[in-house]
């Protein structure tokens, strides 16, 4: 990938960063912080399975499934309980510190959660190289929360 892609890349990622953070800000102003994050939550979830039905070839939906086993699943279901029960963490510590101190921890909370389960679900190396690029990510949250 040519260096300029990846800078136009990484502008658009800080500018959609920058722009979540904005509009969090503002409507806890007004809203309760778990309407906020539930609605969030139910929002990525219905772009990202919307957007996986767009990308993905139904052949491959299929063969998908067919590896999927039962130790998968409760992979998934730990997984998921796991999150949970830090987005309630996450509220709290939002009622206790302004939202702009630890914005930055969360977001390398769901780097590390990304690559985490890149490596248990998707079986992916992790390599010096992503290990780089994920300090880069988070240094680059770090500078935009303050």
């Amino acid at each position: 990938m040519e260096f300029s892609r990846i800078l136009g890349i990484i502008a658009i990622v800080s500018a959609l960063s920058y722009f979540t953070s904005y509009a969090r800000r503002s409507l806890a102003k007004e809203h309760d912080e778990r309407f906020i994050i539930i609605l969030e939550v139910l929002l990525v979830f219905i772009f990202t399975t919307g957007l996986m039905f767009l990308v993905t070839g139904k052949k491959d939906m299929i063969k998908a499934v067919e590896k999927f086993k039962f130790r998968d699943l409760k992979l998934i279901i730990v997984s998921a309980l796991a999150l949970s029960l830090l987005s309630i963490l996450w509220i709290h510590v939002i009622n206790f510190d302004e939202l702009s101190k630890v914005q930055f921890l969360r977001r390398g909370l769901d780097l590390t959660f990304a690559i985490g389960g890149g490596y248990l679900l998707l079986k992916e190396d992790i390599t010096p190289r992503k290990l780089g690029a994920f300090g880069l990510l988070l240094f680059s949250a770090y500078l935009l929360s303050y």
